[in-house]
């Protein structure tokens, strides 16, 4: 995943770059303007200058001249002799200036076609260390402009990201004060300043708004729903008690008044259960629990669902005890047990398990013709050989395809598999359900943190 910057660094990285490619281009200008400028400026005088001598002057007068920098001539006959040496050896035409480098000079000579016989000669003359030192005169001006320019953008472009930056800022902190605070905490002044995070802010607000009328309605539910199950589960469980004390049930009746406790029983522990899960309540009741043992105090509790062509089988090689929830567990291997022995017509039920970590595998027989596999909770650190492996993002339910197989995901075993499924989740056990042929079976893998002991 490509790593996140900050707003502050992304829009200063930005103008750094902007500002090294501003520099670089004055550079090269500024070295193309320094061979460039002189050129130019000292032809527009000397172009100046032969106009108006040959516009004031009639050969062979010329005004006064300034040997070895300013020379004015009448034919190519007067010419200093380095400079008929110039004339000789370089190609040259009339109007057109001639610069020519030397070693201790720089020489610019223009043939000016005058209108009269004589062509009249301008010639300037800039000594080496003359002409470096005007540059530099020149440039360092020039260099001082461009540097206060840059000051001026680097202090510009601070404020700007500053300007940006804060409204930002300031809504992130706002953002986190949320989520310890009630949503009555004003948004950061700033947040005003841009439209686009006014109405962020605006939005944000909004929404808090709409999820704690949401979690008050639900509070109230709740709460209304725990008084409404309690009240009859309350009433039904003291007159079982009731009944059982006086010993009114005789033996005829005994078999359906066990259904009737156990019914009873089951309701209870749902209602709680369900309360318990939407109320989102810390688990506290964690113990070591004996694997085995409470699947033969399930499997006994339900023996009243398991038809005579049924038998089921535990497989275990020995007591494993892990450190859970006992009334979350028994919940959750109850209603498993449950519906293999409810949806199981004939045939033998294989309940088996295995440690390191701890895995509980229920296996019964079906008439389903199609393949099916489907995770409905995996946990970070499990490595499981079933057909379905968990994926990176553990908090998301999984679905795993291949030829052949049907995706579904449907609670046609009740209430109960989808009480299963969110004890798993709060939890972070790993449930899966697998169904192939004519066997359906279901694991729980719980997670390495919960080391099973024997």
């Amino acid at each position: 995943m490509k790593d996140k910057s900050g707003i502050r660094s992304f829009i200063v990285s930005r103008f750094l770059v902007v500002l090294c490619l501003l520099f670089l281009l004055t550079i090269y200008f500024g070295r193309y303007l320094q061979d460039l400028s002189l050129d130019e400026s000292t032809e527009y005088y000397m172009f100046t200058e032969a106009e108006w001598i040959s516009s004031h002057y009639l050969p062979p007068l010329l005004p006064d001249s300034q040997p070895g920098l300013r020379e004015y001539y009448w034919g190519e006959n007067y010419l200093p002799d380095d400079v008929k040496a110039i004339l000789r050896r370089e190609s040259w035409s009339k109007d057109h200036v001639l610069l020519v480098e030397m070693p201790d000079q720089v020489i610019y000579l223009l043939p000016f076609e005058s209108g009269y016989e004589e062509t009249l000669f301008i010639i300037h003359r800039f000594a080496t260390k003359q002409q470096f030192d005007e540059y530099s005169t020149i440039y360092s001006h020039l260099y001082i402009a461009l540097y206060a320019f840059f000051g001026l953008a680097v202090a510009a472009g601070l404020w700007i990201s500053y300007r940006l930056r804060q409204p930002i800022s300031d809504l992130s902190v706002w953002v986190n004060r949320l989520r310890s605070e009630s949503a009555n905490v004003a948004p950061p002044p700033s947040a005003s300043r841009f439209i686009e995070t006014s109405n962020i802010a605006s939005s944000l607000i909004e929404s808090i708004h709409q999820l704690e009328e949401a979690n008050r309605k639900e509070k109230d539910f709740l709460r209304v729903l725990s008084h409404e199950l309690k009240t009859p589960l309350a009433i039904t469980s003291g007159a079982i008690q009731l009944l059982d004390a006086r010993q009114a049930i005789s033996p005829e009746q005994q078999k359906y008044w066990d259904k009737l406790k156990n019914a009873q029983k089951t309701m209870q522990t749902l209602s709680q259960t369900i309360l318990d899960l939407w109320r989102a309540l810390p688990v506290t009741d964690t113990q070591p629990v004996d694997v085995t043992e409470l699947l033969e105090q399930v499997i006994e509790d339900n023996r009243y669902l398991q038809k005579p062509s049924v038998e089921v089988c535990l497989q275990a090689k020995e007591h494993i005890k892990i450190p859970v929830s006992p009334s979350l567990l028994k919940l959750v291997l109850n209603n498993l047990v449950r519906n293999a022995l409810q949806y199981t017509a004939e045939g033998e039920i294989v309940i088996q398990i295995t440690g390191t970590p701890a895995k509980i595998t229920i296996a019964n027989p079906c008439l389903t013709q199609n393949t099916e596999i489907h995770t409905l909770h995996t946990t970070d650190n499990i490595q499981t050989t079933s057909p379905v492996q968990p994926t990176s993002n553990m908090q998301t339910k999984d679905y795993q395809q291949t030829k052949g197989y049907q995706q579904t995901k449907d609670y046609g075993y009740g209430v109960g598999l989808f009480l299963v499924e969110k004890v798993c989740e709060q939890m972070h056990w790993s449930f899966c359900t697998r169904q192939e042929s004519e066997r359906f079976s279901v694991v729980i893998e719980f997670s390495a943190e919960i080391q099973a002991f024997r």
